[in-house]
């Protein structure tokens, strides 16, 4: 099932069919007993559950690949959602990892056609991510980041971490009381401002990824839920994916070209993104992605928008061999999930049309001329020392121009 998970992030592995069936996998886990719930939350906090909590309901709430969550009340009052880990589910997934590992070597080895694919790369992505997803320590610190990052944006939270009550298999949570984005009727009936929602939806989706570098990476309806003061909570950070500052800006500058339809433009800063070697079609890609984004711009197909577009660009590129690298794949699934979820809410939306205001927000503020000057400011000092020492420098300089010219025998080293 995680693999599963995983694969439907990947389109540059997997065809567009399989990865619509694959998104499917969400909470659709069989749930374990409360008696080895209460076994493994006493063996972690090392306390009886009943020291730890009031009341805690035995009848999970939701159950996922890797654990399931109940909910219970700690000794103050306090209204929490605690995660437990599955049973044994690590010695389970290092023998799924050895078979997954076998298939490969074997794909390889009959399938010559696979190896471009690089699925040795990405077993290796997914090995390391899983790693992270089973310390519930990691999930806590991402949801910690995230909250930390956005809390000067009233309408963009997620729920605060008991770090008292959390262990590498047990997360405490504040409890949220929410309704699941994509669910238009129940929003509405709720008398929920569908703009507010959206407009916070769309800052949750894109201010990460462009401002942060450090973004939610399985933006499903059963992990964005819309708050009854139409802010938007997030929720599960097993699974993050984070941007460096320059793959940030060529990706921003990609957006903000195709928004103002300069294809060449937008194309030379698609491909800065890619890995391309004396193999890569980049003239045949090329083609393609115009192709792509000019049937964008003529709205041949009404229901295609600049996310969607971009993760097609993504899909194709290893049909051409050129390779992006494993963090942009998954952004741009992230991209395409998020806005997906938001037109559930929100008919006829697009995620990135919807916040050309908001790109050039970022811009200004990551890259404008007032960031550049900020980070003058950091090598100013070095700078002042370097000019206080020139004169010396110069000195010195002019004093062995002239040993050596009065010395033709002087050596150099």
């Amino acid at each position: 099932m995680k693999l599963g998970q995983v694969l439907s992030m990947r389109p540059d592995l997997v065809p567009e069919a399989y990865i619509k069936e694959l998104s499917k996998l969400q909470d659709k886990a069989p749930v374990f007993s409360y008696e080895t719930v209460k076994k493994i939350i006493e063996d972690e906090l090392k306390k009886p559950i009943k020291d730890i909590f009031v009341e805690f309901y035995e009848e999970p709430i939701a159950s996922a690949s890797l654990g399931q969550v109940h909910r219970a009340i700690l000794q103050d009052g306090t209204t929490v959602a605690v995660k437990v880990q599955r049973p044994d589910i690590t010695k389970l997934l290092q023998k799924d990892m050895r078979i997954i590992a076998y298939l490969i070597q074997k794909m390889e080895q009959y399938l010559p056609d696979v190896r471009r694919l690089r699925p040795r790369d990405a077993l290796d992505a997914f090995t390391r991510s899983l790693a992270r997803e089973l310390d519930y320590t990691v999930e806590g610190r991402n949801a910690d980041r995230f909250r930390y990052n956005f809390r000067d944006e009233k309408g963009i939270t997620t729920p605060k971490i008991f770090w008292d009550y959390t262990t590498s298999r047990v997360l405490t949570m504040e409890f949220v009381v929410g309704t699941k984005m994509g669910d238009f009727y129940k929003l509405d009936k709720q008398g929920l401002n569908h703009e507010e929602v959206m407009k916070n939806c769309t800052r949750g989706c894109l201010l990460p990824v462009f401002r942060d570098g450090f973004f939610h990476a399985d933006p499903h309806p059963g992990n964005v839920w819309a708050l009854k003061d139409n802010s938007v909570c997030w929720l599960d950070f097993g699974m993050v994916g984070s941007v460096p500052k320059k793959l940030r800006l060529n990706m921003l500058l990609f957006t903000l070209f195709i928004i103002n339809r300069d294809i060449e433009s937008g194309l030379y800063y698609l491909l800065e993104m890619a890995e391309i070697s004396d193999d890569s079609d980049v003239e045949g890609y090329s083609e393609e992605v115009t192709a792509i984004i000019i049937s964008l711009y003529a709205r041949t197909d009404t229901t295609q928008t600049i996310s969607q577009s971009f993760f097609i660009m993504i899909r194709k590129a290893s049909e051409y061999r050129i390779y992006f690298p494993a963090g942009l794949i998954m952004l741009a699934k992230a991209l395409m999930t998020g806005e997906t979820m938001c037109r559930l809410s929100h008919k006829n939306y697009d995620i990135l049309e919807t916040a050309r205001p908001l790109f050039k927000e970022v811009y200004q503020k990551e890259f404008g001329v007032s960031t550049i000057l900020t980070q003058f400011q950091k090598f100013l000092p070095d700078l002042m020392m370097f000019l206080q020492k020139m004169p010396e420098l110069a000195r010195t300089q002019i004093s062995k121009a002239t040993d050596t010219s009065t010395n033709p025998h002087a050596v150099h080293h």
